[in-house]
């Protein structure tokens, strides 16, 4: 691939990783007030509504594993 295209999909990467990132931080505001299934299944409709469908299953992934379950009990 030449640079132009390898800068377009690593802005593209970034970009991705920034909202996701703004998408999360905004669940674990909520989570406390939510609870648990609850943000899990906010996480899920938001996740399917705002990406393509080949990303859902990863980003739905990634974003767990980054809600700190169980802690709020």
């Amino acid at each position: 691939m030449d640079p132009q295209t390898l800068a377009a999909i690593d802005q593209e990467v970034a970009n991705l990783d920034e909202k996701v990132d703004y998408m999360i931080d905004a669940f674990l505001r909520k989570m406390p007030e939510r609870g648990e299934m609850q943000t899990l299944a906010d996480l899920s409709v938001t996740v399917n509504a705002s990406f393509e469908p080949e990303l859902r299953g990863e980003l739905l992934a990634a974003a767990v594993r980054r809600l700190p379950l169980g802690s709020t009990r």
